[in-house]
């Protein structure tokens, strides 16, 4: 799915790859599961260091850097991949809207109930607002083109005449993703979101929505 907001690039950027002798086979897993373990040892990503990332994985700097220019860009680099692990292909062409609804809350529901490592991904991502470039990056990279894909999806239902056009596409995105990021961010005590969860709030949501019949 494709950005369409038109925001301009940052500065966090993959590592340009270099020609040169082939690179190690299994090395960026390596790096990867060293990320996660010294997370999950309780290392948060403010404290996270390259040369404490290369001395868990048992790699030298220099093997490091020559993949990604800084922590920020590893650090994003591991984020995108655990989501792509854990996030499942979302179809929406075709699908009534209810169903698409709720096929994107189950989508983000999961991702953000997943766990690798014992890493929580939930938790990672209220953590990386604490490095700011780290942050704008992951919400341009892999949050913005899932947001913009479920306004796009909203404004075509306004098109249609399946929901009211006085309301802001963005407004109810929020009111349907709200929930699961709530439960799973806010109420850590409170039970685990599941389908009947994302199920009862599209309808909730939908209901309240839907144009008044005639």
């Amino acid at each position: 799915m494709t950005d369409t907001t038109g925001t301009a690039v940052g500065t966090v950027r993959p590592a340009t790859r270099h020609r040169g002798r082939p690179r190690r086979e299994g090395t960026e897993d390596r790096i990867v599961e060293a990320v996660l373990r010294l997370m999950q040892r309780g290392m948060g990503l403010s404290a996270m260091r390259m040369e404490a990332v290369a001395g868990e994985a048992g790699i030298s700097k220099a093997t490091l850097y020559r993949r990604w220019p800084g922590k920020e860009a590893l650090l994003l680099h591991v984020l995108e991949r655990l989501q792509a692990e854990v996030e499942e292909e979302t179809v929406l062409t075709g699908v009534p809207l209810r169903e698409a609804l709720f096929r994107v809350l189950e989508s983000i529901r999961r991702v953000y109930l997943s766990e690798k490592s014992g890493t929580n991904l939930a938790v990672l991502a209220a953590e990386i607002r604490t490095l700011p470039e780290l942050n704008e990056a992951f919400l341009r990279t892999v949050i913005g083109p899932r947001r913009q894909a479920l306004y796009d999806l909203l404004a075509a239902a306004q098109r249609h005449g399946e929901i009211r056009p006085d309301l802001d596409p963005a407004l109810i995105g929020e009111l349907i993703v709200g929930p699961v990021l709530s439960r799973s961010l806010l109420h850590p005590d409170a039970p685990r979101p599941d389908a009947e969860f994302s199920r009862q709030v599209v309808d909730s949501v939908l209901d309240g929505i839907v144009p008044a019949s005639p």
